[in-house]
């Protein structure tokens, strides 16, 4: 059987649940306090980086506070960084060094005791994909909760294989916007990035017909690539940043998700909303050196919780596999 795109894209569905948007949240300097908001405020998803999750004193207890279920919680290599960010060049080119490190993230994903979702050790780019291949074995006890990551080295016949082999899949959309970009210093325009992805979404689905993979958008920032039937779930880090630069997300019935200007009226007001409607959250935050930093966490929180509950009316994802997971397959 082959699937329709034209109405899996766009056409809503009154079906639950939906795309499950992570919020990703930082653990660095042992400060989770900022991701417990996004728990406070109703949202259940979270994605966070082993890289920073080793860092903390009590990384089980820390790690079992942002959530109330386990499979709600996707734990991520940290690879990104010494792919693409700030850790590049703080390890070895090696094989050896980075099947250390993954042994590492699989003794101490084993230690925690968690039963969530984990994210391989995607070194495509790093070490070439001998090596991812390799580091793959490694993740084999873990059966179907391991989402492995396409990324450009691995080519299309590789993103059909990988599709028709695993349960669970991602892409990559900083990669994605760095492709799009074509080499310009400048990343490419999300229409041109957004359109590339879509396009890989139909290449899995064409070739895997009614039994499609779980695919998850790593780093997706883009509204218009999680209002789609064909991914399972996403993680933005977007709920967070634009504070930094004195700007919030907000919710409204009328405009949907959209941000607005810290010291803006509407934010105060919606502030208030999200304080009125999570006392408790409310009194975390008031408890906080930064008080009024941590209720902007929380209304911004509390927004994407209000979108996500929008996304569980509109766009139910197609029946995928997953039949090993223990909550059998998506239908």
């Amino acid at each position: 059987m082959r699937v329709s795109f034209a109405s899996m894209a766009g056409e809503p569905s009154q079906h639950g649940p939906s795309m499950r948007v992570a919020l990703a949240g930082p653990l660095k300097g042992n400060s989770p306090e900022k991701s417990r908001t996004t728990l406070l405020g109703g949202h259940p998803y979270r994605l966070v980086s082993y890289y920073y999750a080793r860092e903390l004193a009590q990384p089980r207890e820390v790690l079992r506070s942002l959530i109330t279920n386990d499979r709600d919680l996707i734990i991520d290599s940290g690879l990104y960084s010494f792919m693409f960010g700030a850790e590049q060049g703080k390890l070895p080119s090696t094989y050896e060094a980075y099947r250390d490190y993954t042994r590492k993230y699989l003794d101490a994903l084993n230690d925690w005791g968690l039963d969530c979702f984990v994210v391989e050790s995607d070194t495509h780019r790093l070490l070439g994909m001998d090596a991812t291949h390799r580091l793959r074995e490694e993740f084999k006890p873990l059966g179907s909760r391991v989402i492995y990551v396409w990324h450009q080295p691995e080519g299309l016949d590789g993103l059909v294989k990988l599709a028709r082999e695993r349960d669970y899949i991602a892409l990559g959309l900083p990669e994605i916007r760095m492709i799009a970009s074509a080499g310009k210093k400048q990343l490419g325009g999300s229409a041109k990035s957004n359109s590339m992805c879509r396009d890989l979404l139909k290449r899995i689905h064409a070739a895997c017909g009614d039994q499609p993979p779980r695919i998850h958008l790593l780093g997706c920032t883009q509204q218009e690539l999680m209002k789609t039937r064909l991914a399972w779930s996403c993680d933005s880090t977007s709920w967070l940043s634009g504070i930094r630069f004195g700007n919030a997300a907000v919710w409204s019935a009328q405009e949907g998700l959209s941000t607005c200007a810290l010291s803006s009226e509407r934010f105060v007001a919606f502030t208030k909303l999200a304080c009125d409607t999570n006392p408790e959250a409310a009194a975390f935050c008031a408890e906080q050196t930064n008080a009024g930093y941590y209720r902007a966490c929380l209304a911004s929180a509390y927004a994407y919780a209000l979108y996500q509950q929008w996304l569980d009316t509109r766009y139910t994802p197609i029946p995928c596999r997953g039949d090993a997971l223990p909550e059998g397959p998506v239908r």
